[in-house]
Order: structure tokens, then C-alpha cells, then sequence
């Protein structure tokens, strides 16, 4: 057989695989039984070049006995485009070694046998990924200079391959250094160069990096778009491995956003896929993921086992990422549950290890969360042994969070041994990047410390430098503590002097009813000369004083309704927002102890509170709007369902959290006549209120039926119900305490009262009936058509 005619059968069986979906296990299995065929070196290496690309995702080590074999006959047939391959492959795995300066070397050769055989796409790719090892090192001006040269030739020669590959490195690098904007535009020119050439394979690489782009710029429900499409397509293609690292991102993603139970589903969608495929390596990916799930969960006991099986799994694979990762998280875990023999064991443990897997870059970060084992257990003896051990290794190679741990490590050792020089030459750079970075509770503490160290050094110049310090830093978080109560104060004095208004309005108008009064009082006597007349204006009278008593009447009742929504501004508005300050300051805490589970707890809770700060936002302005009667009211014939469900759709999350069930019973074809804004905020309104005193596995129905021109919509809840004595004012908006949810959710009593005065405006009538523990019904009667 003729080696192009080999040649274009292997490419062929390659592409075949790639788009029927196969796994690269069974691509590899062929091309093994083609490698037995082969009668001549010549096709013995396009058939190892081949077998190397489709078994390095799935046998790394069997992709790499493979590349020994082919460096043997490069070295016979003397090729450079043979060697170039070589050099190329171990570039890759230099660089997933994280030896960057070997592999951005080995690009270099490969780039230039590359160059010298002809083949300048090849070596134009390899420039490029010379430039994403200066990137990983943060050399970004080096990064680009590689890339602009060699995006410019790419052009001039016509190697498309080449061109768009260092257009989405373009987009890499941005990513980097953060510039989102300029990332995001040469990622959609890469999928976009990929889309116009029909290459739709190779498109998801971009779209991949562009998903991962949307979330680090908090852009989740975009990101959230961008891995659908992903996985719809890989779907589509059976490309079940790549799947699975898909379901990763989303998972990512909806984590990100709060959204813990659909993090977990993907998670597990991947842990079962790789069960299907035999893929180990996944599946600890998968397990090792669900388990930082359940931490945030606080499920501890589930979070143990799934890093066990993880650790497991990735002995048994020996994959050192893994492997180290799994032994990080159980060390973080037992360290904060203040288990520090064991915590103290799986750090050893992985630090045993790290040579075995030419794993050291993982070192110096297991020797620095030891020591602050060690510390925390007050074994200072072996915190200081450690430290010592961290002494082979460059600081500048610490990321900045590990280098002020580091420093804080070494400070507290020297203090606690008396060492005051070593406490002002460890602490002094912590003190200054905290204070740098206005993390002034922290910086109050080492300089405490660092004035105790000079003063009993007899230094009393830099003591008292470290004194004026403490009392400035003290100076600006009490400054901090006077802005919010001036502030709360600010607030309580707008509320208090609105209400003064308001009861000035009032007494102005009492005196103008009763100089009212009293002057038809006057009419009244002078008109007893005339008794037609007398008689009339004593009628006139008695109907004007009745209805200054029912103005009256409306004037209380119209007080009490605005001292309930100042109640409502002041505590169930005003608690939520106060609760949002010291917020950076919480994160910023958190970020330096790298205590990411409770800083994703706390965004959960930062968007349970907005969502709720939100939802009572919305209903005051609309409460303002029905009483200014400027409520914007345009009905139409609206369909039903589907404005019930959009209606619905941000609920997801709370009927989840309490395990409620949502049916349905909404005929499609139903057409109300309707404003579309008013309906949906009275029927939001009843859900939520369906939702709140729901208790955790009951259920809540939206049924309907259509009656005598009207459609009577029900939403109905397995709650407890309400006695005779509350369905007689659950409408009115009046003073007191709430009923809190089952679930010790808040309310402010205003979404019911909207809700009812929502339903006059839309012509419509709410009613509700309710049975003690067997639930509520809500009643909303809808006409069908315009009268």
C-alpha cells in the first residue's frame, strides 16, 4: 500500500470517528490493529502519529509508550516533521507538568522543524503555544509579541488552522489579565471563523472558553446559554466524553448562581456517563465536585465519602491533579471541623507523595495549610518545623494570599518564642498589604503585635509609629461604624419628618372641615327666619357632618396604612438592606481564608435576601401607583398558561428548598381578558404567600375552570389554613405583627392587600376560603372577554 494512500485512509477513519461520535478508546483499538498491517516505517508512523492523538485523552501512558516508539523511528527515517511531532507531544506534557520554560522550549524546536519541512501552519501554532506558556507565567507582553507576528503570517500564507487557533489564544490571553471585552471578541471570531469554515466540531473549544469567560465576569445566565448549546451539540453527536467536562461548567455555573440541587444534578448526569464509558478519571471528577457541593451544604458525612472515593480512585488511576486535589479538600475539610490529627494526616499524606507523582509545585501550599494546622492546634514546635521546610522554596513562587500566610506563620512562631526581630520582619509585609488593601481589622492586629515587638525591643520610635497606627486604623473603623449609624440615623429622621407631613396635611384639613362646619352651623341659625329655608340648611348640615365623619373615618383609616408601610420601610425594607453592609468586608475575609463554602453560602443568602428585598420593592411601588390611581391598566386577551408560567419561574428555588410540589390544571387553550402586569403580580403574590406557609413536602395547585363568561382561577396549598376571625382582615393592611412562614419565612402583609386591590383595578374579583389544617384556596375570577 502506498503511503498517501495510507496516509488518507487513516485521516479518514479519524474523521469518521469524530463525526459518529465514538469514544477515542474504540478509534484507538482500530488504528492498534492497523499498526499490526503496517509493512514499512513510513506507515508505521503515520499510524503511531494517529494512535498518540487518539489514545492522550483516555491512556495518557499508553500515548506515551507510543511517542517513545515513534522517537526511535524519527531518529532512523532522519524527518523532521517526524521529530517536530515529537517535540510537540513532549512540549504537551511538560506543560501539564507545569514545567513551562521546558515546554515552551520544545514548541521552539518543534516550531522550527516544523518551518524547515514546509509545513508553516504547524509552526505557526507552535509559536502560539510558546506564547500561552509566557501567559501561564503571567508574561503577557512576551504572550502577545508571539501571537501578533504570528497571526499576521498565518494571514499572509492562507494557514487558516493556524489562524483562528491564535485568535482564540488572543482571547485566552485577554481572559487572563482580565479584559473581558477584548476576550470576548476574539472568542466569537474564532467560533465564528469555525461556523463560515463548517468546522462545527472544533467550534465548541472557543465556545467552551467563552462560557468560562461569561461566568468569571458574573454573567451567569449567558454562560448558562453558552454551555447548553455546548452540550446540545455534543449531545447531538454522542460525544459523551466531551459531555461530561461540559456538565462540569454547568455545574459550575449554577453553583455560582445559589443554585446548589442543579449544580448537583449535572454533576451527577457526568458521574453516570462516566460509569457508562468507563471513564475512571471523570468519574472521580465528578464525585470530587459533588463533594464540595455537600460541603456547602454542611452534609459533612456525604462530603467525607465522596473525597474518599475520590482519593481512591485517583491512587488507583495514579493522576497526581487529582490525587492532590482530593487530599487538599479532606485536609480543608477536618481542619475546619477542628479535627486536627486528621487534617494533619491527609497533608502528610499528600506531601509523601508529591515525588512519587513529580508533583512538587503542590508542596509549598500543603506546607503552608500545615503549619496553620499545627498553629491551630498549638503545636507551635512542629509549626516551626514546617516553616522551615517551606525554606526550600522561593517566596516569589507563593501566590499572594500563601505568601501573607506564610509571613503570618512565621510571625506568630517568633512570637511565640519571644523573637521580636523575627516578629517585625515576618509581620511588617502582612501589616502593609492589609492595610494596602483596607483590610483595616487585620492590619489593627499586626500592628499590635509589631508595636509590642519594637517596644520590647526599646525601639520607641518605630512603637510608637505602629502606636499612631492602631489608633488612625481604630480612628477609620469607628469613622466606618459613625457613617452607618449616621446613615440609620438619616433614614429614621426622613421617615419620622415624612409622618409629621403627613399629620400637618391632616390637622390642616380637619380645620378646614370644621371652619366648614361651623360656618354652615351659622347658616343654619340665621336661617331659622325663613323655615323653608331653615329646613334645608339643616339638612345641608347634616349630610356635610356625615361626611366629614366618614372623611374622618378615611383619614384614620388612611393613617393607619402609612404608619404600616413606614413600619414596613423601616424593619421588613430597611433590615434586609442594613444587613447588605460589611458585606466586602465578610467576602474580602473569606477570600484571604480561602473559605469558599461559606462564602458561597453567603451569596446564597445575599440573593435570598435581594430576592426578597426585591419582591417587596416591586409591591410598594405598585401599592404607591394604585393609590396615586396612576396604575397603568391595559387589558387584552391574554393567553393564560403561559403567563402563569413565566409567573412561576422565579419560585423554582424556594419550592425546591422546602420540597413543595407545583401542579398544574390550566386548560392551554384558556384566553383571559386581562392586563398582562397586574395579573402577574397578584398571582406571584398568592404563590408566595402559598409558598410561605406551605410546610416542607406539601402542595400547591393553580387550577381553573371557566364559568358563565368567567374563568375562575384557584390557587390552592396544603397549609394550615386560617381561622374565620384572620379571612375577615387578611386583605387590609393594618398594624401588628406578621405571621411568619413555616419555615420562619417574613412577610410585610402588603403583598395580599396589593393583591386584592390589584384585582378591582383589573376587574376582577378575589375571594378566599380556608379550613384549619387542610389549606387555603384563593379564588381569582377572570372575565374571559371585554364587556
Amino acid at each position: 500500500m502506498k503511503i498517501g494512500r495510507w496516509a488518507c485512509l487513516m485521516g479518514l477513519l479519524l474523521w469518521q470517528f469524530a463525526l459518529q461520535g465514538q469514544s477515542s478508546t474504540n478509534a484507538a483499538d482500530s488504528l492498534a490493529q492497523m499498526l499490526q498491517q503496517a509493512n514499512s516505517p513510513q506507515e508505521r508512523v503515520t499510524v503511531l502519529q494517529n494512535l498518540v492523538q487518539a489514545n492522550w485523552s483516555s491512556d495518557r501512558d499508553q500515548a506515551k509508550a507510543y511517542l517513545r516508539e515513534l522517537e526511535e523511528l524519527s531518529g532512523q527515517l532522519e524527518s523532521d516533521s517526524i521529530t517536530a511531532f515529537v517535540y510537540l507531544h513532549q512540549g504537551h506534557l511538560r506543560y501539564q507538568a507545569g514545567e513551562y520554560e521546558t515546554a515552551r522550549a520544545l514548541y521552539e524546536q518543534a516550531s522550527q522543524l516544523y518551518e524547515k519541512s514546509g509545513l508553516l501552519s504547524p509552526a505557526l501554532q507552535c509559536q502560539a503555544r510558546m506564547g500561552i506558556m509566557h501567559s501561564l507565567q503571567g508574561a503577557y507582553s512576551e504572550a502577545e509579541a508571539l501571537y501578533r507576528p504570528a497571526l499576521r503570517k498565518a494571514r499572509q500564507v492562507g494557514a487558516a488552522d493556524a489562524e483562528v487557533f491564535i485568535i482564540a489564544q488572543l482571547g485566552t490571553l485577554f481572559h487572563y489579565q482580565g479584559v473581558f471585552d477584548s476576550a470576548q471578541q476574539y472568542y466569537n471570531a474564532a467560533i465564528a471563523h469555525y461556523r463560515e469554515s463548517g468546522d462545527s466540531l472544533y467550534m465548541t473549544r472557543p465556545m467552551y472558553n467563552l462560557a468560562v469567560l461569561q461566568t468569571d465576569a458574573g454573567k451567569y445566565e449567558n454562560s448558562l446559554q453558552t454551555y447548553t448549546a455546548i452540550y446540545d451539540f455534543q449531545m447531538s453527536r454522542e460525544a459523551y466524553e466531551d459531555v461530561m467536562i461540559t456538565l462540569e461548567g454547568l455545574s459550575q455555573v449554577n453553583k455560582s448562581m445559589g443554585r446548589l440541587s442543579d449544580a448537583a444534578d449535572n454533576l451527577l448526569e457526568a458521574y453516570h456517563l462516566s460509569e457508562q464509558l468507563g471513564d475512571l478519571r471523570m468519574k472521580a471528577q465528578a464525585l470530587l465536585g459533588m463533594a464540595l457541593i455537600e460541603g456547602e451544604r454542611e452534609a459533612y458525612d456525604l462530603c467525607k465519602s465522596y473525597l474518599r472515593e475520590t482519593l481512591s480512585l485517583s491512587l488507583r488511576l495514579e493522576n497526581a491533579d487529582q490525587i492532590m486535589a482530593a487530599y487538599y479538600r479532606l485536609g480543608q475539610l477536618y481542619h475546619g471541623l477542628e479535627q486536627y490529627d486528621s487534617a494533619t494526616v491527609f497533608y502528610t499524606e499528600a506531601l509523601s507523595l508529591v515525588d512519587r507523582f513529580d508533583s512538587q509545585r503542590y508542596a509549598p501550599a500543603f506546607l503552608l495549610h500545615l503549619g496553620e494546622v499545627y498553629v491551630d492546634a498549638g503545636k507551635l514546635e512542629l509549626a516551626e518545623e514546617t516553616v522551615q521546610r517551606l525554606g526550600a522554596y522561593q517566596p516569589s513562587t507563593f501566590g499572594g494570599q500563601d505568601f501573607l500566610t506564610y509571613s503570618r506563620l512565621q510571625g506568630v512562631i517568633s512570637e511565640a518564642k519571644g523573637d521580636h526581630q523575627g516578629v517585625i520582619q515576618y509581620l511588617s509585609p502582612s501589616y502593609e498589604a492589609y492595610r494596602k488593601n483596607r483590610i483595616y481589622r487585620e492590619a489593627e492586629k499586626d500592628a499590635l503585635t509589631l508595636m509590642n515587638a519594637h517596644k520590647a525591643l526599646g525601639q520607641t520610635d518605630e512603637a510608637l509609629y505602629y502606636a499612631e497606627a492602631i489608633h488612625e486604623l481604630r480612628d477609620t473603623l469607628d469613622q466606618s461604624k459613625d457613617l452607618e449609624r449616621l446613615a440609620e440615623q438619616r433614614k429614621d429622621f426622613e421617615f419620622q419628618l415624612e409622618k409629621q407631613k403627613l399629620e400637618v396635611e391632616q390637622a390642616k384639613e380637619a380645620a378646614i372641615l370644621k371652619a366648614q362646619a361651623t360656618q354652615n352651623l351659622i347658616l343654619a341659625i340665621g336661617g331659622l327666619l325663613l323655615a323653608v329655608l331653615a329646613f334645608g340648611f339643616f339638612w345641608y348640615t347634616r349630610r356635610k357632618n356625615q361626611t366629614i365623619e366618614l372623611q374622618n373615618q378615611q383619614l384614620q383609616q388612611l393613617n393607619e396604612t402609612k404608619d404600616r408601610l413606614f413600619a414596613i420601610i423601616g424593619h421588613d425594607l430597611r433590615k434586609p438592606a442594613i444587613a447588605f453592609r460589611g458585606i466586602t468586608k465578610k467576602v474580602n475575609y473569606l477570600l484571604r481564608k480561602k473559605d469558599f463554602t461559606t462564602l458561597e453560602r453567603l451569596g446564597a443568602e445575599i440573593e435570598q435576601d435581594a430576592a426578597g428585598l426585591s419582591q417587596l420593592t416591586e409591591n410598594l411601588l405598585n401599592w404607591a401607583l394604585t393609590q396615586r390611581d396612576v396604575m397603568p391598566y391595559q387589558p387584552t386577551q391574554l393567553k393564560l398558561l403561559p403567563l402563569l408560567e413565566d409567573t412561576a419561574a422565579p419560585f423554582q428555588t424556594a419550592l425546591q428548598n422546602k420540597h413543595l410540589d407545583l401542579e398544574w390544571a390550566i386548560p392551554e387553550d384558556t384566553v383571559i381578558f386581562s392586563d398582562a402586569n397586574a395579573l402577574s403580580t397578584i398571582v406571584r403574590n398568592l404563590l408566595d404567600n402559598a409558598i410561605k406557609f406551605t410546610p416542607e413536602g406539601g402542595r400547591i395547585t393553580i387550577e381553573g375552570t371557566s364559568d358563565e363568561g368567567l374563568f375562575r382561577l384557584k390557587v390552592r396549598d396544603t397549609g394550615a389554613g386560617m381561622p374565620p376571625e384572620q379571612l375577615k382582615e387578611l386583605f387590609l393592611l393594618k398594624k401588628g405583627r406578621t405571621q411568619p412562614g413555616t419555615a420562619g419565612e417574613k412577610g410585610s402583609g402588603l403583598g395580599l392587600h396589593l393583591a386584592h386591590e390589584l384585582s378591582k383595578l383589573n376587574q376582577s374579583t378575589l375571594g378566599v376560603s380556608s379550613n384549619i389544617g387542610k389549606g387555603t384556596i384563593f379564588t381569582l375570577s377572570l372575565p374571559l372577554k371585554a364587556t
